[in-house]
């Protein structure tokens, strides 16, 4: 797990808007060098940091993930679960519009809901 994954998993928002900040940051640890500042990289079930803070109903942490433009609101977990399917299942209406009006913005996010 990455500090980026750990963040949103645990609703820390703060954290999440810190590192996402840190384009530049190299942590010391070899293991997080690869994943650290990648808002889209997957832990052993393929979850993304966006698909924890949405499965963990942490909606500051998801809002703090969609400011940037490189995070992917559509990518499925190693189960086929997008970060909707998990919203819908949490029955979390700002987090669903929060990830509708994302995937309306055009580009690859619209194909897939």
């Amino acid at each position: 797990r990455t500090p980026l994954s750990l963040a949103a998993d645990l609703g820390h928002a703060e954290v999440v808007k810190l590192l996402l900040s840190m384009d530049g940051c190299r942590p010391n640890m070899p293991d997080l060098t690869q994943y650290a500042g990648n808002p889209n990289s997957r832990n052993l079930e393929g979850r993304t940091p966006l698909l924890l803070a949405v499965q963990q109903a942490r909606r500051e942490s998801v809002k703090a993930l969609l400011k940037r433009k490189d995070v992917k609101g559509t990518i499925a977990d190693g189960f086929g679960r997008t970060p909707l399917s998990h919203a819908a299942e949490g029955r979390s209406r700002k987090t669903i519009a929060l990830l509708i009006e994302r995937c309306s913005r055009g580009g690859p996010e619209r194909r897939r809901p």
